[in-house]
């Protein structure tokens, strides 16, 4: 009886300190008086993390934190990130919080039209991930390849230009396949009157993205796209040329740069360039599908963002003296 009524003492402090401590860890709070932007990085543990909130003022005491998360069985569950925590949090609050992995997510918008080297700029100035460790997935054969089981040279064109919301420091595999993820669920559901292969596609897309802003241009300049390639005429695009530039083009292309040696330059060479040379949106796509029913072979800017077109020579000539040499 003795050892019984032992037993049922040290089980009522038990329960009482339970109950103490789920008292504390559900109704009081903390004395921080800010909200706070804390970030939990990849590989911290139960301790790290602890000491981390403890310091920034998110819990009064780590070592109650810790024992909380023994308590629950769910500290290796506390997921890495960047969080912001408003004032008087409590401790099961803070918990919840990085179980659930409520963490800060960043809105980054892809406009169309943007190459892989520009898309990692705009990732790295949002601090999604580094601009080196993004190209040297999205420029890698092999890696494409696990996407698409076709002849492609990178994911060049396949990275869909949208609004994405990412966590901070993501791992490039995440964003990528995330961008990847995108564009077949939109190519999926374009239907299109002519039936190219994937690359070929895209490639003319992001031609047609580059040429003109206008999304009722678009079926016209896939158009001529379509007719020179028909008759063995080459495209002569200027947006080809800057790509095969690269770093080298200045902002102002010369009659030099139009005879730049390169597969890309389709002033030089005749066909399709090799692969895309930007990451299309919708309306190019669709309209790479679905040219016009027209026999345009030329077309000439105005100046206002808008296109001169033309079926023949001449008068693609007399458009070129009224909207470029008479501006100029």
């Amino acid at each position: 009886m003795k050892k019984f009524k032992l037993l049922i003492s040290a089980f009522t402090i038990f329960l009482l300190l339970i109950v103490c401590f789920g008292f504390y860890s559900f109704f009081i709070k903390t004395n921080s008086e800010e909200q706070t932007i804390v970030e939990i990085p990849r590989g911290y543990g139960l301790n790290s993390i602890a000491s981390l909130l403890e310091k920034n003022n998110i819990v009064n005491n780590k070592r109650t934190f810790i024992a909380y998360s023994y308590l629950l069985g769910s500290g290796s569950t506390l997921k890495a990130g960047e969080y912001e925590f408003e004032p008087g949090l409590t401790i099961n609050q803070v918990f919840d919080k990085l179980k659930k992995g409520d963490v800060i997510l960043r809105k980054v918008t892809i406009p169309e039209g943007l190459n892989v080297n520009e898309i990692g700029e705009i990732l790295e100035k949002n601090k999604v991930v580094s601009k080196n460790s993004f190209l040297e997935l999205a420029s890698n054969t092999e890696y494409a390849k696990k996407y698409f089981q076709t002849n492609i040279n990178s994911l060049e064109g396949f990275l869909f230009p949208d609004t994405y919301s990412f966590n901070k420091n993501e791992k490039p595999e995440f964003v990528i396949e995330t961008m990847i993820k995108r564009f077949r669920e939109v190519f999926d559901q374009i239907e299109g009157s002519q039936f190219h292969d994937l690359i070929e596609i895209v490639t003319r897309a992001s031609i047609i993205e580059k040429e003109t802003p206008l999304n009722s241009e678009k079926p016209l300049v896939s158009a001529v796209i379509d007719n020179r390639l028909k008759i063995g005429m080459r495209l002569a695009c200027d947006p080809t040329v800057i790509y095969a530039l690269g770093d080298n083009f200045d902002g102002n292309l010369t009659k030099k740069d139009l005879k730049y040696e390169s597969p890309y330059n389709t002033y030089v060479v005749s066909g399709l360039p090799p692969g895309p040379i930007a990451n299309p949106g919708k309306e190019s796509l669709e309209a790479a599908m679905n040219p016009a029913n027209v026999n345009y072979l030329y077309f000439v800017s105005k100046g206002d963002g808008s296109h001169y077109f033309s079926d023949n020579y001449r008068s693609h000539v007399n458009a070129i003296n009224k909207y470029i040499k008479n501006r100029r």
